[in-house]
């Protein structure tokens, strides 16, 4: 389920209609659970009170909440038009009823719900990140780009909004800016996999390869049985010119997967890197058995380094 930086619970505090003591204690109790992030029990809680009738739109608004916190999206979304029938101008329901369509990648109709939010509460941090998630995923980048700075205007503290910031910078090949706006999410949110992975990965695209290194390192410390960090780690290191550090790294990644293939290839390629064509050849060889396809797919000069006839050592004369 998605992840957002802020959601509110709330019982609406106006407009309540008549209950009975016992009810209202239940509704207070299911906001209870919620708040708790027991979602299931509150669902229970509230999908109980919906067959009470009449039914409130807050009754119909937090079995909305409770639907979507456990990833019944279309529930979640037949919940918050109920309460929207009841009391249409609901700034919460109109953001919950964008999350829920947000998730079912309804995104069209999921920013038209986050502009009826951001009418009535034009800094709303959620609303306006969102809203730019939305437009990234109908790959109106630009416009992304603008509302999610706007979220981070509002909430310049939340790594959420630099990491989905980010995000949109490296889809679009704009790494340096990527890694500008990752390396904040790391300063606001530090020891992320993620966050340092997508670190790396911006400045290795930019070919800034010892600057991606410490944040390569960095991965495999977070993750250390995560093959894809410690094979990037190796390619990194081989663009840099440390071979056997990168020799070490794809070690690693065989040591975690045996038939990574890119793996086999770096190390076979370091070595020759480090003029050993014979270690190379062994290598490579391996790689023969393990993916045939990328073995053919050996780069030309690779070839020729390793056709080369093996010197001969003259014997001294007795």
């Amino acid at each position: 389920m998605k992840r957002f930086a802020i959601f509110l619970i709330t019982v609406f505090a106006f407009g309540l209609p008549v209950f009975a003591q016992t009810e209202t204690v239940t509704i207070n109790q299911g906001v209870a659970l919620l708040k708790s992030k027991d979602y299931r029990k509150a669902n229970e809680i509230f999908r109980e009170l919906a067959m009470r009738p009449p039914v409130s739109a807050e009754v119909y608004y937090n079995l909305g909440v409770s639907e979507f916190r456990l990833g019944n999206f279309d529930r979640a979304i037949e919940a918050l038009d109920d309460a929207l029938k009841i009391r249409p101008d609901d700034p919460q329901a109109f953001l919950f009823m964008g999350f829920s369509l947000e998730n079912t990648e309804r995104y069209a109709a999921a920013v038209s719900f986050f502009d009826r939010v951001l009418a009535a509460t034009p800094e709303n941090f959620d609303a306006w990140l969102e809203k730019g998630v939305c437009q990234f995923r109908m790959n109106d980048h630009l416009a992304a780009i603008k509302s999610m700075q706007q979220a981070i205007r509002i909430e310049p503290t939340a790594a959420y909004g630099h990491r989905k910031l980010a995000d949109v910078y490296y889809q679009r090949g704009l790494y340096p800016e990527a890694a500008v706006s990752y390396k904040t999410a790391d300063r606001l949110e530090p020891n992320v996999f993620y966050i340092n992975f997508r670190i790396a990965n911006s400045y290795y695209n930019d070919r800034r390869y010892a600057e991606s290194l410490p944040y390569f390192k960095k991965s495999c410390e977070l993750e250390p049985r995560n093959p894809t960090a410690s094979y990037m780690l190796g390619s990194a290191l081989l663009a840099a010119g440390q071979y056997q550090a990168a020799i070490d790294a794809f070690n690693k990644t065989l040591e975690i997967n045996p038939e990574h293939g890119e793996a086999i290839y770096g190390t076979g390629t370091a070595y020759l890197k480090m003029q050993n064509p014979a270690a190379a050849t062994g290598v490579l060889e391996s790689l023969r058995k393990i993916n045939y396809l990328l073995y053919s797919d050996l780069d030309t000069a690779i070839k020729a380094q390793l056709a080369k006839p093996k010197t001969k050592t003259k014997k001294a004369r007795s």
